[in-house]
């Protein structure tokens, strides 16, 4: 227990140092542990790690340069990939509307699903472009944040400044919802993916987004009054992307119109959110992975005897 307990302040105190000594520092300090085991002195073992994992650690120095390019990182992650899912929905939204100008037949209905899919591409760049764009080192906490914070104050934003307190009743809860629920499932994936399980995370972060912009489009149906049937809830996010009640009683006619008018732009800006987010979060996770596994490897070398 005494090692286990050492072990797991060593842990502690090698994730307060630079990243690029945390290796080395631990590797020794798990040497000196094992010989400390091997003179069975658990009291030993224990003040000497508790030792390191309140000692204050040494800070590199950090150039004017290289301050510049954390916050330029930063700034990149936390307002331009924003401003680069909304490019993307305005993008969409010209493919959409150029077609159906220059096509015929290019019926609304279809228009509607063309238009959810581009958003769902556009998701998927998004992904790619926060796995880019993510902060190394920088923490699960601080990267939820990230992506989480901006895109609530800039949906929120919107209504506040056109002075609609009516619009901005309905969506505003709708936004702290879906944002609030990501923020908890990024936590979780982190979880996933940092274990290893990376396959697991991605569809855990999927479905789980979808599952709680699906509660979020239902807030502001339900607070608009004279909502659809409560039954067909579960496919409202999904009315809202196609425009399609895909053949149940309900929502069906006015419903489906209903859905439509109340949400607005709200679903698309979930999906695309959603995308980027997990984008960052993966990226971050792996980053961990990667470092646990050195270090795993450093402690199974030094817990060989030491001659």
């Amino acid at each position: 227990m005494s090692r286990r307990i050492a072990s797991a302040l060593l842990r502690l105190a090698g994730r307060r140092w630079p990243v690029r000594l945390r290796d080395d520092l631990h590797r020794e300090w798990t040497a000196e542990l094992h010989v400390l085991a091997g003179e069975d002195r658990p009291w030993a073992m224990l003040r000497y790690a508790a030792s390191l994992a309140v000692a204050r650690p040494v800070r590199e120095p950090v150039t004017v340069a290289e301050r510049a390019r954390a916050l330029w990182r930063a700034l990149r992650l936390s307002i331009l990939a924003p401003l680069a899912a909304v490019a993307l929905w305005i993008a969409s939204l010209v493919v959409i509307t150029v077609t159906g100008m220059l096509v015929p037949g290019f019926l609304e209905e279809m228009q509607y699903w063309a238009m959810a899919l581009l958003i769902g591409g556009s998701a998927i760049v998004l992904a790619r472009l926060g796995r880019w764009w993510t902060l190394d080192g920088a923490g699960i906490t601080t990267l939820t944040a990230a992506v989480t914070v901006p895109g609530f104050t800039l949906s929120v934003l919107q209504y506040a400044l056109s002075n609609s307190s009516s619009e901005l009743s309905l969506h505003g809860p709708a936004y702290g919802v879906f944002f609030g629920g990501l923020a908890g499932l990024l936590f979780l994936v982190d979880r996933l993916a940092a274990t290893g399980r990376r396959r697991r995370a991605w569809w855990t972060g999927v479905l789980g987004a979808l599952a709680i912009a699906d509660v979020a489009v239902m807030v502001p149906v339900f607070l608009a009054g004279d909502a659809p049937h409560p039954a067909s809830a579960p496919v409202w996010l999904f009315t809202a992307l196609t425009g399609s009640g895909f053949g149940l009683p309900s929502p069906a006619g006015w419903e489906i119109f209903t859905i439509l008018d109340v949400t607005e732009f709200d679903p698309q800006i979930f999906v695309l959110s959603a995308g980027l987010a997990l984008g960052v979060i993966m990226s971050e996770a792996a980053g961990h992975a990667g470092a646990g596994r050195k270090v795993t490897s450093g402690r199974h070398v030094h817990d060989l005897p030491v001659s």
